[in-house]
């Protein structure tokens, strides 16, 4: 595995970004609820819904929901974005990461997704109720400073229930359940230009165990030097198909390609990345 440079970000944070929940028409009138929540959430607000009445949250803390769930009765959680923030001391470091994540992060699980980009933003999946976002354009709504915003949305009872959150579990949350959360979910990875390239040349020649199309000579016989072909043929393929519509590069539509295309699975191509810094070191305790 080649060497590869990590960006590192100063530290990095975790927190419930959002959070709406369904609540009875009852809790709705006695509007005390939302003043006891307020000073636990950056914003609280009752919200008349077409399908019922519901409580709007913004970057809740744990208290909020431990609060909440004395009413679990009449409160259902419909809708939770997880945030992870990449802090950085200046802009220029958080556009770095940010390129850094779009061609090593994967997302596990993807079924039929196709990644979708809207001004700055970069989506997973194109109005999913399972997905994630990511910008650097904007500074952290925790800490004020340049980062890189990352978070997964989960829309609907249903998504919720099945990542497995309540109001019981959102109440206990720390670091360590956020990380299990995203190890769990995502990976850091890179791409094997030779595995890919011999997947592709495998389905294109008739014979795909065929040596001849690993390595031939070039050159003088004397300079001992060999054309490798499947890293030709997995760079080539690589910078046809792994970016988006606007050419920024991006490790998952890539796969994505790969992986419809071809049939094969994605560990047959990529390599998982054994790195720990841009989750565990610079954590701000």
């Amino acid at each position: 595995m080649a060497n590869i440079c990590i960006p590192t970000p100063s530290y990095s944070i975790w927190f419930v970004d959002r959070a709406d929940i369904w609540i009875s028409q009852k809790l709705y009138q006695d509007r005390s609820l939302i003043e006891v929540l307020r000073p636990y959430c950056t914003n609280a607000r009752y919200e008349n819904r077409r399908n019922g009445f519901a409580i709007h949250l913004s970057q809740p803390k744990p208290l909020a929901f431990k609060l909440l769930n004395e009413y679990s009765d009449v409160a259902k959680i419909f809708r939770l974005e997880l945030a992870w923030d990449f802090i950085t001391k200046t802009q220029i470091e958080a556009e770095n990461i940010e390129n850094w994540l779009r061609s090593h992060l994967l997302e596990l699980w993807r079924g039929n997704k196709e990644v979708a980009y809207y001004k700055t933003t970069r989506y997973s999946a194109n109005r999913h109720n399972n997905q994630t976002a990511m910008y650097a354009t904007r500074l952290s709504k925790i800490e004020k400073t340049p980062c890189v915003h990352l978070e997964w949305r989960l829309t609907g009872a249903s998504a919720v229930q099945n990542a497995g959150f309540s109001l019981n579990f959102l109440a206990t949350m720390n670091n360590t359940t956020h990380q299990m959360f995203w190890k769990k979910r995502t990976k850091f990875i890179e791409i094997d230009l030779q595995k890919l390239g011999r997947i592709i040349l495998g389905r294109t020649r008739k014979n795909r165990r065929s040596r001849k199309y690993w390595a031939s000579p070039v050159g003088p016989a004397r300079l001992n030097i060999s054309y490798d072909h499947f890293l030709r043929a997995g760079g080539t393929f690589l910078r046809a198909y792994g970016h988006n519509n606007f050419g920024i590069p991006d490790a998952q539509i890539l796969i994505d390609v790969v992986t419809k295309r071809y049939k094969v699975v994605k560990e047959d191509f990529v390599n998982i990345l054994p790195i720990s810094d841009l989750i565990s070191e610079g954590v701000r305790s």
